[in-house]
């Protein structure tokens, strides 16, 4: 007969073993949660930071033009440091590429925050991105480092979550810190946005802490070709994920202001609106496999793209009051529902061995698409105006999404 130290370790097992079975977070060890925190500040600083600051450039007196050169730098950055990131990781390690990105990149993003030249913004935000690059490579090898078979999904799940549903904070203090600082001294719009986006960088720079305690086993060598093989699939599906990337690189980057300068909304509201949008993202992020389930992979991922479009559309065209609210709404709803089954779309229908190729190609080509559609949108909005750009962003995107279904359609019978 069991001794009741044993009764009480079996019981404890048997107790461990149904939490890990229907609750999976029970089963991440102490790693992944050092990592999960780590994570929370760095999503919950940058998110601030992007929220101001075009904002606080808007108050200094630059142009759209100026913030779409800002905007394409960083993208161009990630695009172009994307290769070496990933040859940087394996040669410094996981946990000393993470600890890099969480000293480099706040520092960075203080120095956008303090130099006056328009040449030294475009150069910074140029490096910016590579350094992101780092941290975008580095994620999927450190999650899957920290967890198990079992609780992968979940994992890569919790963290994919955490990057959408710290904005819903991070809407909120970034529409409140500025007069949060007024409080504590006294000082211009754009003194205060300024000192706001120093403290989001030391948001971030705080996440150090639990990222050095981490201990991360880093993957096994890659695979010595450094060739990228397109794929006969890949032709067909990155033409309309390249448009549909452009669409979004033409609004995302001014959608703040957007609301302030054309929409005349105070910064509280505009930050209210962007956590409404975190919520509606996380939301549709949680519940687009079980629609995909139902009703298909490839015609949800279509449905919802032109469906993202038409509220674009209603936004752009629609000035104030609850109609405006609501095609935002529906806008970050539709956007964040499809991104899911894009990734299921490519992933299924490549080899094994052509995913890391098929996955640096998508990448790639996003990161191109809307650095590229920021320069030009920058141009275009001191021209023409946002209604105008809005509106034809919105009529790409459905073309994008229709051209996605006419160019896989014929391989959906190999999705699952």
């Amino acid at each position: 007969m069991p001794s009741l130290a044993d009764q009480a370790a079996i019981g404890q097992t048997s107790r461990s073993l149904c939490l890990s079975r229907f609750f999976p977070i029970a089963s991440f060890d102490g790693q992944f949660w050092k990592f999960f925190i780590a994570s929370l500040f760095f999503d919950l600083g940058m998110f601030v930071f992007a929220f101001l600051y075009n904002l606080y450039l808007l108050d200094r007196g630059l142009t759209e033009k100026t913030m779409g050169w800002i905007a394409g730098a960083v993208s161009l950055g990630t695009m172009l440091a994307t290769i070496p990131a990933g040859v940087l990781t394996r040669k410094i390690g996981l946990k000393n590429s993470l600890l890099s990105c969480f000293v480099a990149i706040p520092l960075l993003s203080a120095f956008r925050a303090l130099v006056p030249g328009n040449v030294m913004l475009v150069l910074l935000a140029l490096i910016a991105g590579g350094v992101f690059a780092v941290w975008a490579v580095s994620l999927p090898p450190t999650v899957a480092s920290l967890t198990n078979e079992r609780n992968r999904s979940v994992g890569f799940s919790l963290i994919f979550a955490l990057g959408i549903g710290s904005g819903i904070i991070g809407g909120y203090v970034g529409g409140h810190l500025p007069s949060w600082c007024s409080s504590l001294r006294n000082g211009s719009p754009a003194e205060l946005k300024q000192l706001s986006l120093l403290l989001s960088c030391l948001i971030v720079l705080a996440g150090v802490l639990p990222c050095r305690r981490l201990v991360i086993e880093n993957a096994a060598p890659a695979s010595t070709a450094t060739r990228l093989r397109a794929s006969n699939y890949l032709w067909r599906f990155l033409p309309p994920i390249a448009a549909w990337s452009f669409g979004l690189g033409v609004v995302s980057p001014f959608l703040s202001v957007y609301l302030t300068k054309n929409l005349h909304l105070d910064l509280p509201q505009v930050g209210s609106m962007f956590s409404l949008s975190q919520f509606l993202q996380m939301v549709s992020v949680l519940a687009a496999p079980h629609i995909f389930r139902r009703w298909g992979t490839l015609p949800t991922v279509t449905l919802s793209q032109v469906a993202t479009s038409i509220s674009l559309f209603g936004f752009a065209s629609v000035l104030l009051g609850p109609w405006m609210l609501l095609s935002f709404s529906a806008y970050s709803l539709f956007q964040y529902m499809n991104e899911p089954g894009v990734y299921t779309l490519l992933m299924n229908n490549v080899s094994p061995e052509e995913q890391s190729s098929a996955a640096a190609w998508n990448f790639f080509v996003i990161c191109a698409a809307q650095g590229v559609a920021a320069l030009i949108s920058g141009n275009l909005i001191a021209r023409v105006g946002y209604s105008v750009v809005l509106s034809s962003a919105a009529v790409l995107m459905a073309v994008s999404g229709v051209a996605l279904y006419f160019a896989v359609r014929q391989r959906e019978p190999l999705l699952r």
